[in-house]
């Protein structure tokens, strides 16, 4: 990404993905570009439709559970949580590598539990959660 010409990068991406509308890489850079600009909600959007190109595509849920947590889209991101760990549970069924995804689930577990204790709380200061 070139980072003096964010408005000209996100042109350059916009017109790439009209060649190459399936690409799942341009839709993330897109959406970092977005991110960069602080416009969640476009970022949001973006990362919805390439889901909707790749529905099991674990690193745009974790970048969309990031795009949730600054939003203060609580629900929303446990969600998407929730959705990374079965993916990976998925995966790891079909690759036998049961014990590293284990870990990392149980990572996750945890955060998802304090997710849920803010969200009981209507406590806001969740974003501190992302530094785990």
């Amino acid at each position: 990404m070139i980072e003096d010409n964010i408005e000209g990068t996100i042109k350059h991406y916009q017109r790439e993905l009209e060649l190459e509308p399936d690409s799942i890489g341009l839709y993330k850079r897109l959406s970092d570009c977005y991110i960069k600009k602080r416009e969640y909600n476009k970022a949001e959007s973006i990362l919805q439709n390439a889901l909707t190109l790749d529905p099991d595509n674990i690193g745009i849920y974790s970048n969309l559970f990031s795009v949730y947590m600054v939003q203060r889209k609580y629900s929303s991101a446990l969600a998407c949580l929730m959705t990374i760990n079965k993916l990976r549970y998925r995966t790891a069924s079909s690759e036998h590598n049961f014990e590293a995804v284990k870990r990392e689930i149980d990572a996750d577990y945890a955060v998802i539990q304090r997710i849920r204790k803010k969200i009981e709380a209507k406590d806001d200061s969740l974003c501190a959660i992302l530094n785990r």
